[in-house]
């Protein structure tokens, strides 16, 4: 979901309100700052709770050097508006250079 001005939040206050209770966001959509206005309305009206709700994350390409990796998922923490997630995954198993977007070699999926 890519959704922006509202509609992110709504959809995941609208899904938690009808009973799902896994969430997947990514740094990549653009949108973990709505999905988590989503899941922070839904805990206000009582909803749902932060713990039945397992949230999943993505580490982007253009942060997969291990000095990035840490920032991140803080970002990514801070934008949710969580304290933790309960899965954080590498979007995709490439690194890419944050400027060109071409294939970092020498960057291990060992090393992030």
């Amino acid at each position: 979901l890519m959704k922006t001005d509202g509609e992110a939040a709504h959809a995941v206050y609208s899904a938690l309100a009808a009973g799902i209770r896994h969430v997947d966001a990514a740094w990549v959509y653009k949108n973990e700052r709505e999905v988590g206005e989503g899941l922070r309305r839904a805990e206000r009206e009582g909803i749902v709770t932060r713990e039945k709700v397992f949230v999943t994350s993505k580490l982007w390409n253009t942060f997969h050097r291990p000095e990035d990796v840490h920032t991140a998922v803080n970002t990514t923490l801070r934008d949710l508006g969580l304290s933790y997630l309960d899965l954080y995954l590498m979007h995709w198993p490439v690194a890419q250079d944050p400027v060109t977007h071409q294939r970092i070699d020498g960057v291990s999926i060992q090393q992030t």
